[in-house]
């Protein structure tokens, strides 16, 4: 686990997550997740290079029907994040590389 909680700590530090949350934790898992597995990397992708409402509308598309299907707290959790702007962008550059 040790390998994990540094690849944890390094994506906190590109991202710029300084004091992080439960709810910050939870995205950088996310985006972890999405560096090791290529479909879920290519659907952030996809919805992290829309622009502005484009891109609202997808992730409440997603945060709305993950709610209906009880999906787990914590992806719904690292979705929300994905709402600012600036981190969406931060994870798309991070997400390309």
């Amino acid at each position: 686990m040790p390998r994990a909680k540094n690849v944890i700590e390094k994506l906190k530090n590109l991202l710029g997550i300084d004091n992080y949350s439960s709810e910050d934790e939870n995205f950088v898992r996310l985006i972890q997740l999405a560096k090791e597995d290529e479909s879920i990397r290519e659907r952030l992708l996809a919805i992290l290079a829309m622009q502005g409402v484009h891109r609202q509308i997808a992730l409440n598309s997603i945060l709305e029907s993950s709610r209906l299907s009880d999906a787990p707290n914590e992806f719904v959790s690292a979705i929300e994040v994905l709402q600012n702007s600036k981190v969406a962008d931060r994870a798309f550059e991070i997400l390309q590389n």
